[in-house]
């Protein structure tokens, strides 16, 4: 019963968070090379302006869109699960 409830309890495999975690490390690295020095990632920018900023900014913002859903998601099913359990 405990093993069970263990399985249960891990909502993602570990290759999914694996995938996360590289693509993370990728726009967080070429987020960051570009704010240093954005004439290597983007051609004809010699310097930091106001579009190189938004990009960086976008990338920075859907990283986090997907890491915070991920640990969203598990407790929306569960309490999708309760909802149904109660009803």
């Amino acid at each position: 019963m405990s093993d069970r409830n263990n399985k249960i309890s891990k909502f993602l495999p570990v290759w999914v968070w694996a995938i996360v975690l590289i693509q993370l490390f990728l726009v967080l690295f070429f987020s960051v090379g570009t704010a240093m020095n954005p004439g290597d990632f983007i051609p004809e920018v010699s310097e930091l302006n106001y579009v190189t900023q938004l990009y960086i900014t976008r990338n920075i913002t859907v990283v986090l869109g997907i890491v915070v859903a991920l640990l969203i998601v598990p407790t929306l099913l569960a309490t999708g699960y309760l909802w149904k359990r109660i009803r």
